[in-house]
């Protein structure tokens, strides 16, 4: 779903690396086709959600990413810990055994 919504910015004139904003012709364009978020990763819908975010920042610094609790979230130190090898794995790894079903 996401490789549809992306696809879509980008016949829209969306640059690979933009920052949204609400009213981007884009991201007006494509709207309807931005997938939603899982419930597990709303603060509002999962009472679990604090509990799941320490979990998260134990998971991603047990992999060597430098990651804390921010504002009652999770985030990384710094940005340099997007190019960390395989960093994409493991923010998947990590959101799965976190926030996933019979954790």
């Amino acid at each position: 779903m996401y490789d549809a919504w992306l696809s879509c910015l980008k016949d829209h004139g969306a640059e690979e690396k933009y920052k949204r904003t609400p009213n981007d012709p884009s991201v007006l364009a494509c709207r309807g086709k931005e997938p939603l978020s899982p419930p597990e990763l709303d603060p509002a819908k999962n009472p679990d959600y604090s509990d799941d975010v320490r979990e998260m920042v134990k998971c991603m610094k047990g992999h060597g990413i430098k990651a804390l609790v921010h504002e009652g979230n999770w985030a990384l130190e710094t940005g340099d810990e997007l190019n960390r090898p395989h960093y994409d794995e493991y923010e998947i790894d990590c959101q799965v055994k976190a926030f996933g079903e019979g954790k």
